[in-house]
């Protein structure tokens, strides 16, 4: 397709946005009457190498299911970090301990995904002839008869030696194929502060893309219960002030960039850009054994990725929404108009579960200023980690804050203000 081709769907056929099919398997919408993302539509559509995009169609209206376009930025933005991140050091998947079962329909929601699709369009065959296809995939069907023979045809009986089992096996198997990939962790640290006897590390979470739903002030009370619950018992003694710790940042414009900046999307419709969030946390130890605070670090992030686990009992979605309706209105009513409660708290849910399957990738001796800016940076260091000013922090120390500090390099003021919203 050609940008002549846009054009006429635009100004002849009337057609107004375009549909695209991702590797990840959502689909994102573009607006061809916002400048933007027209351009990014037709960029989409003329690339033949890009390998981001399975399928997309043109249509009339974007689907209420469909992500939006500054989802799609942040899905680029992933695939372009995750294709030349070679820095990592350090990886670790957590085992999941039984098999998680989880019904998924896949039947019903492929007849939702199409049943949402705009209208075919109408293509002339040059026959005179108006064929109707279905423009979400770049390659037509072929069809072929039913009755064809494969070398495969004497094993039929295998769908009745399975039975019953079948469709739970399935269902396990899609389970496990919908597992996300290691969310990535940065481990900044060990900051040593003499006058208190303690040490701490600092923890950034990489993208929770399935768990996007996760907010701070819930993690702080949803694991806080469970971390004190669980030292009751004899044996268990996880670090909970760690858990009122958490907190969400707004990520650095340019990574490791010299400019103190958030990464703003591009503006939408007039609106305020939106910043690009991460959560963070950090934990304490005594004394100036570090090997053992890396150990309290590595059980903190392994009782997370418990406690997000699918279960019958207290499942994380069913807490999560509602912590929404009572403390984040928005994003409760955006979670569930288009689904019943019952069914936003299983999606909640085993969405959690699958971003959570895959385990960390750990990387230590991260630079803070990857993620943070100043602020943030100069926030953890007073409110956690307990100094005073920058003649409390070591040039060591300096280092795990800023990368390629040296004695030589400037200081941003210790009472710098957060960057404006506005």
């Amino acid at each position: 397709m050609t940008i002549n081709d846009i054009n006429r769907f635009i100004q002849v056929d009337k057609f107004e946005c375009l549909v695209v099919e991702a590797t990840n398997g959502n689909a994102y919408g573009f607006n061809f009457s916002i400048g933007v993302e027209k351009a990014a539509a037709i960029q989409v559509v003329t690339d033949k190498d890009d390998f981001t995009v399975v399928g997309w169609s043109i249509g009339k209206i974007i689907p209420n299911w469909v992500k939006g376009f500054d989802e799609w930025n942040i899905y680029m933005s992933d695939q372009v970090k995750n294709a030349g991140d070679l820095s990592i050091v350090n990886q670790q998947k957590f085992k999941n301990e039984g098999s998680l079962q989880q019904n998924v329909d896949v039947e019903a929601g492929v007849k939702d995904l199409f049943d949402n699709l705009a209208d075919g369009i109408e293509v002339n065959n040059g026959n005179g002839k108006v064929v109707n296809h279905n423009p979400y995939l770049k390659v037509q069907h072929e069809h072929k008869s039913s009755n064809v023979k494969t070398k495969f045809d004497g094993n039929s009986d295998m769908f009745d030696v399975c039975g019953d089992e079948l469709k739970q096996e399935v269902s396990t198997y899609i389970t496990k194929a919908n597992k996300s990939g290691p969310i990535e962790v940065d481990v900044c640290g060990p900051f040593m502060n003499t006058k208190t006897g303690q040490g701490s590390y600092i923890v950034i979470f990489g993208p929770l893309k399935k768990a996007w739903a996760l907010k701070a002030l819930f993690l702080r009370g949803y694991l806080g219960t469970l971390v004190e619950k669980l030292n009751s018992r004899k044996g268990n003694n996880i670090n909970v002030e760690h858990c009122e710790t958490y907190y969400e940042i707004n990520i650095k414009k340019v990574e490791f960039g010299n400019e103190s900046l958030w990464l703003r999307l591009p503006s939408k419709n007039g609106k305020p850009a939106n910043t690009v969030k991460r959560l963070s946390f950090v934990l304490s130890f005594a004394g100036t054994d570090s090997v053992r605070g890396l150990e309290m670090v590595n059980d903190a992030l392994e009782f997370l990725a418990f406690t997000m686990k699918k279960r019958e009992t207290g499942p994380v979605g069913g807490l999560l929404l509602d912590y929404l309706k009572d403390h984040v209105e928005g994003l409760y009513r955006h979670v569930t108009e288009r689904h019943s409660v019952k069914s936003a708290e299983e999606t909640l849910t085993n969405d959690i579960d699958a971003q959570f399957q895959g385990g960390f990738t750990i990387k230590t001796n991260a630079q803070l200023n990857r993620f943070m800016v100043d602020y943030d940076i100069i926030r953890v260091l007073k409110n956690h980690v307990g100094y005073k000013s920058w003649d409390d922090v070591s040039d060591t120390e300096r280092e795990y804050c800023f990368k390629n500090y040296s004695p030589k390099s400037g200081l941003p003021m210790w009472n710098t203000v957060q960057e404006n919203y506005a």
